[in-house]
């Protein structure tokens, strides 16, 4: 058959179609087949990615519970298997928890889920709440390194990065600062936004022991091989301020009104005082009571310092189930006999005195300012947060206690 030539088409063009056509038809067949695998890649690694290993829910706002005096008697209000969150686990009404995969805001009043995010293909290194802020660290190829950032009282997701760290990391925070600590270096982040506010790397071969976060900066730990050295970071800015080196370890004890370490050995105290050339001199200050020389090097790797009072306060060390708390002079103030960690509220403590029994204790004199009995008791060990006139306990489980 001849094919018919449209009038106003060239018989050189009409020429070049008939010749081409079946090549033409060849590369669209290719082109298709091109684009269909394209799409079957885009879902085949959309099936494989993050974005469907994660699961989530946020929620409006829930009233905040205003402070209260400690009630005289408290009973449980609701329990949870899952950790809270390290810092202060409660603020904006809501308590925030964490199991392997996920981290929940809680109802403070309820205990109920208002908001979790979840992470099926990561477990979660630890979780800080601080200032409203949450912050999720996850573990990916062995390593916490994975960190997002939540508004705490509704579980939206305000910003996400990668650290640089390997192995585990520990945490503790202050006033709008996440202090996280490793074997080879200490970040210090701010909790809103995320952005570094300065990172300390060990000197190759080194690792680091412990890090103290304090209103005169970071007391920081590390030795290599059997030389030990100790340094203090600015708290916000990017500069060391001085380091000292010392042929025995040195826990950071105190970084607020007075710079202090111990000798975990001995319980020797030295007070540090900077020098011009970026160093410091220590000072001897006596001896620390043999009830927590064993409890020295079980601190944690990152610690935030209680200090209570005003120039004329004292800083409290909280080690080996006994508070102690030292005058600017470094003589003992008073001792108490706790039966877990405590939290700071103002110039407060809130210690668990023993089973039955939690105690509002005034940080300057120790006096115990009120008690509250439990019901039922709770396991030695915890940690207590005031909320309004009750206490959130937590340690391996997470207890609301609330006026009886």
């Amino acid at each position: 058959m001849v094919p018919v030539i449209a009038p106003d088409e060239p018989t050189v063009l009409a020429d070049y179609r008939r010749r081409t056509r079946r090549s033409m038809r060849i590369w669209g067949a290719i082109v298709l087949v091109l684009v269909l695998l394209a799409i079957g890649a885009v879902r085949l690694a959309y099936s494989h990615g993050d974005i469907t290993k994660v699961s989530k829910q946020s929620a409006a706002p829930v009233s905040a519970i205003p402070p209260a005096a400690l009630a005289s008697t408290l009973r449980l209000g609701w329990h949870t298997g899952d950790r809270a969150a390290s810092g202060t686990p409660y603020a904006d009404g809501i308590v925030v928890t964490w199991s392997a995969h996920t981290v929940s805001g809680r109802d403070a009043r309820t205990g109920a889920v208002r908001w979790y995010y979840t992470r099926s293909d990561r477990q979660l290194c630890g979780v800080v709440q601080q200032d409203g802020s949450t912050i999720a660290i996850y573990r990916h190829d062995g390593n916490c390194d994975e960190v997002t950032g939540f508004v705490t009282g509704t579980g939206v997701a305000k910003w996400y990065r990668t650290l640089i760290d390997d192995g585990d990391l520990a945490l503790s925070s202050a006033s709008n600062v996440v202090l996280m600590v490793s074997a080879t270096g200490v970040h210090a982040i701010d909790n809103a936004g995320g952005l570094d506010r300065w990172d300390f790397e060990s000197p190759s071969g080194c690792l680091v022991d412990r890090a103290l976060m304090g209103s005169a900066g970071v007391l920081i730990s590390y030795h290599c091989g059997a030389q030990y050295h100790l340094a203090l970071h600015q708290l916000t800015g990017d500069s060391m301020q001085w380091t000292i080196d010392s042929s025995a370890e040195a826990v950071p004890m105190t970084a607020g009104q007075f710079v202090s370490s111990a000798d975990p050995a001995s319980g020797a105290l030295n007070v540090y005082t900077a020098s011009k050339d970026g160093s410091a001199t220590a000072t001897p200050h006596g001896t620390l009571p043999s009830t927590i020389h064993g409890g020295l090097t079980k601190l944690p790797r990152s610690q935030a310092a209680l200090e209570v009072g005003d120039n004329d306060g004292v800083q409290v060390i909280d080690v080996n189930g006994r508070l102690v708390a030292l005058r600017n002079d470094t003589t003992v103030a008073w001792q108490l006999a706790v039966a877990g960690p405590v939290s700071q509220a103002d110039d407060s403590l809130l210690a668990p005195i023993d089973s039955t029994r939690i105690a509002l204790i005034t940080g300057t004199t120790g006096a115990e300012a009120a008690i509250a009995r439990l019901s039922p008791m709770t396991a030695p060990g915890d940690s207590a947060f005031a909320v309004g006139s009750g206490a959130l306990l937590v340690g391996s489980d997470t207890s609301m206690f609330i006026p009886a």
